[in-house]
């Protein structure tokens, strides 16, 4: 039960901390053949707040994680993780009692100045045919006392937009987290149980990033080809978001905000199917 083992590394180190083992790089996992009940994807849709919700396949591929984590090779301390970025491709709309079978890929292993990055691909298919493409990008923060890999780059400087074509707010309900561990599959402790959370470094529980892409997902179209985000600050029960989209023909550019103006979302993108 991954939570539970993460609670049991973070009390008993037996060893040090090593970082990721390049020689995942290119492993593949298979999960177990999934069926979509339309009552879990009803669930997911009622928790993020958004009918038809694009984000749901995210919560099909919980068991890959699991997978690679339950590997005997993976060297990393879970609890130190937070997802970076997260990419999803839309090749055909899923839909309920589809039978599916989720595949993953190790693609790549990143050092940056403060952690290293994790670079997981992976596929839903159905029928031999594949449905949904994701890619997620986790990132590990280092050690404080750990010595600092790759350089810092300066920041770049923001690109001038003018006004949004159009932007809304929502508050974010304090079990939220809780919630949306449920149908998301996504019940790691940091976003479940204030003790841990602490123990890690945060005032108090995160939420889920995939639960902040959700959220504001729902302001964008349902006829997308593809969607990509950046997580860049941690979101709190109680923290208000605000997302604002940029539209362009065919693609659009979207970031959400805290109620303090700090972006938690940045670069997204999303691309429309035609």
């Amino acid at each position: 039960h991954p939570p539970s083992w993460i609670k049991f590394r973070q009390c008993f180190r037996f060893e040090e901390d090593k970082g990721l083992n390049r020689g995942l790089i290119g492993r593949k996992y298979s999960g177990p053949a999934v069926m979509i009940n339309p009552e879990w994807m009803q669930e997911y849709d009622e928790v993020v707040g958004d009918k038809g919700s694009l984000i749901f396949p995210v919560a099909l591929v919980k068991e890959l994680f699991a997978g690679f984590m339950e590997d005997p090779d993976f060297s990393a301390n879970v609890g130190r993780m937070v997802h970076g970025e997260q990419l999803m491709r839309f090749h055909a709309p899923l839909a309920p009692w589809d039978l599916v079978a989720p595949r993953a890929e190790i693609l790549a292993i990143e050092d940056k100045a403060s952690g290293q990055i994790l670079n997981v691909g992976q596929k839903i298919m159905r029928e031999g045919e594949v449905v949904v493409e994701l890619e997620s990008r986790l990132f590990f923060r280092g050690e404080e006392d750990a010595p600092k890999k790759g350089e810092k780059k300066a920041p770049k400087p923001e690109v001038d937009r003018g006004a949004p074509s159009s932007s809304s707010s929502t508050t974010i309900a304090d079990d939220l987290p809780m919630r949306y561990s449920g149908p998301s599959g996504d019940d790691n402790p940091i976003h479940t149980d204030l003790d841990f959370a602490k123990s890690v470094g945060f005032k108090n529980v995160i939420l889920q990033g995939l639960c902040t892409m959700a959220v504001s997902a729902g302001n964008l179209p349902k006829d997308l080809k593809e969607i990509s985000v950046r997580f860049t600050k941690p979101v709190l029960p109680g923290d208000t978001l605000t997302t604002s989209i940029w539209e362009n023909g065919n693609s659009m550019a979207f970031e959400v905000k805290n109620q303090n103006g700090d972006k938690v979302i940045s670069n997204g993108t999303a691309l429309l199917q035609g």
